[in-house]
């Protein structure tokens, strides 16, 4: 009789993906549910950043996690970080002063949720911002602040929001220019309605019949220093609340403030619309952009398109394109007031 080898059952070795595929560099720090690596590929000996999120355990919220892979997916943009892949990998739980082959089930390992993605510099918009303190140039960083509003232009007519958007969450690739990214907390605004979001040529956004602008949420989440005053009330809230956060982050890119405290006191100010001494004077038609963008009532703020066709960034604009004014403000097509002869009295 033939010798018979025994095969030990069990569990699959585990083996990482992202430590295959990877050498890690260095830790980049923490956003978005996440830790943020810099590492090599092996492969194309590309360096690419790696977020990784540990999934809860609570179906509900893995589906909020998910949010941020499945709204980078589809973002195409070059002010926004570019996504390549994602994966899930389940590691075997750590065991500690246990036999070397415990038994354990899938339940018991922790899930972590991999997003490879474009490497920007390591210093953010926030340390911009500290190491520019004495002098700034007004040109470049209405110049930056176009970009960004680009940026979140772009995120809105795909029906998201960001939500937390803040210095610390808009970043510089290798080249210089404006990336925004973090978006763990990216919402979809998509709901029913009769309108669907337009272009600036009348072109549908998002087709479909329906209107992402229309859906009001009330989750309570962003950072606080910059969310609206709707978000932090839990009150209905869209995508007017990204102008707000906007709003104070172009008094930061104007006004610097050289400490954290100052950054605070100013900001709370800004919330009552007083801006800082000299501001007014020195930036007479961005305090009245500022005004309309910082308005407690949401839709007293301009649309993105409403911040560009502004007396301070229209020079940056395509003089070609224009933008109807009914964009200014909202961004659903209008309804039509024309009737037809068999609607009217003869």
């Amino acid at each position: 009789m033939e010798n018979q080898i025994a095969v030990a059952s069990g569990p699959p070795a585990f083996v990482s993906r992202y430590l295959t595929d990877f050498e890690p560099i260095q830790c980049l720090g923490r956003g978005g549910f996440g830790l943020v690596f810099e590492v090599r590929n092996r492969l194309d000996d590309c360096h690419y950043a790696v977020k990784r999120i540990q999934l809860p355990n609570s179906e509900e919220a893995r589906e909020k996690v998910m949010r941020e892979v499945k709204a980078l997916a589809k973002l195409d943009n070059p002010h926004i970080v570019r996504y390549f892949h994602a994966w899930i990998e389940c590691p075997p739980p750590v065991q500690r002063n246990v036999p070397k082959t415990p038994n354990y089930t899938r339940s018991d390992a922790k899930m972590f949720l991999f997003i490879q993605m474009q490497l920007c510099r390591k210093e953010s918009l926030r340390e911009w911002l500290r190491a520019h303190v004495s002098h700034r140039d007004s040109y470049q960083t209405i110049q930056m602040f176009n970009e960004i509003v680009r940026a979140v232009e772009y995120v809105h007519l795909q029906g998201l929001i960001h939500r937390d958007l803040k210095p610390s969450n808009i970043f510089f690739a290798p080249d210089g220019a404006i990336k925004i990214g973090d978006f763990g907390l990216v919402t979809a605004m998509a709901e029913e309605a009769s309108y669907s979001p337009m272009s600036p040529e009348g072109n549908v956004i998002c087709g479909g019949g329906f209107s992402p602008f229309q859906r009001t949420h009330t989750d309570q989440v962003g950072t606080q220093l910059y969310m609206s005053p709707e978000q932090i009330e839990g009150q209905p809230y869209n995508h007017k609340v990204d102008i707000y956060s906007l709003g104070l982050i172009l008094v930061e890119l104007l006004w610097p403030l050289s400490t954290q405290m100052e950054q605070v006191t100013v900001i709370s100010q800004l919330r009552k619309l007083k801006f800082p001494q000299g501001f007014i004077e020195k930036y007479p038609e961005e305090a009245v952009l500022l005004n309309k963008m910082l308005s407690r009532n949401p839709d007293e703020r301009p649309t993105t398109y409403g911040i560009r066709a502004s007396t301070p960034l229209r020079i940056y604009q395509d003089s070609t394109v224009e933008i109807p004014e009914y964009l200014h403000f909202s961004l659903l097509r209008p309804r039509s007031t024309t009737r037809t002869s068999s609607g009217s009295s003869s």
